[in-house]
């Protein structure tokens, strides 16, 4: 929001942030400052206060009555205890845009459970596309669920913004870090809720709906490769394999795209780049 022209004032417990020392090299001095930290939080300004301190509500509503915006990560139910849910500041300020981003839809079964990134890639299903065969699923090394939801809760409150515009009224926006996630695989459980036959990882450690072999990461002797490519050209990545003889045979009588994640085809591919 910073970089969209929005002036930041983040809400930090007396004792700041753990994120502001806490990720960085093991090797760096304890009071120097975390990348990680300057990077996520660059451009923002930041104030210091224990909101369970009853003095400190006069500063915080003073803060909020000359904002526009106000952004929360707390569990469900824990600013309401405080008075400052949405239900209340919204009656005191018609026109600010309340936004909360929780794990879960706050009015569903699971609102008041906590969650992470890697919690959500499980239930949601992400992980279980990632990871070979025979292994357990492998979820996404970045914090894809955390950033995709960061981005959602700034488009619902430009859109809340522009509402305003027009009605002169706010809302309470949620984004629920699950929504978000199943919002990922719109492509992937549209084909598994309506095919008959179900995709599977295969030895490329990708479970892909409509991206069969040979799209895929594969070993080589030297490293890793990266093949994106349409069935339509798997005679020309067997000629560059070498592997005509014994690929070609196998698209015979197939369909394009008929060469799933688990075919002889994908197998053919991945035995010949470990050879590589």
């Amino acid at each position: 929001m910073v970089r969209l022209g929005a002036e930041v004032v983040k809400i930090e417990a007396p004792a700041g942030d753990f994120q502001r020392s806490g990720i960085k090299e093991p090797t760096a001095a304890p009071d120097a400052p975390s990348p990680y930290f300057l990077g996520m939080n660059r451009n923002q300004r930041s104030l210091s206060i224990d909101l369970k301190r009853p003095e400190a509500q006069a500063v915080i509503r003073e803060v909020i009555s000359r904002a526009d915006v106000v952004l929360e990560n707390f569990r469900p139910g824990v600013l309401e205890r405080m008075g400052l849910g949405s239900s209340a500041l919204l009656a005191e300020h018609p026109g600010l845009i309340y936004c909360s981003i929780s794990a879960y839809d706050p009015a569903g079964p699971s609102g008041n459970k906590p969650g992470l990134d890697l919690i959500i890639q499980a239930l949601s299903g992400i992980a279980s596309l990632g990871g070979a065969a025979d292994g357990p699923p492998v979820p996404a090394g970045a914090y894809i669920v955390d950033t995709y939801t960061a981005l959602q809760a700034v488009i619902g409150i430009q859109a809340a913004l522009r509402q305003r515009d027009q009605t002169g009224f706010g809302q309470w926006v949620r984004v629920a870090m699950m929504s978000c996630a199943l919002y990922l695989l719109t492509s992937e459980s549209s084909y598994a809720l309506n095919a008959q036959e179900q995709t599977c990882r295969g030895r490329n450690g990708i479970s892909h709906s409509h991206q069969p072999a040979p799209y895929g990461i594969y070993s080589t002797l030297d490293g890793a490769i990266a093949l994106v490519a349409h069935p339509a050209s798997l005679p020309d990545i067997a000629a560059a394999l070498g592997l005509s003889d014994r690929i070609i045979p196998l698209l015979e009588g197939r369909a394009l795209g008929q060469t799933g994640t688990r075919s002889p085809v994908s197998c053919q591919a991945a035995a010949s780049a470990d050879q590589r």
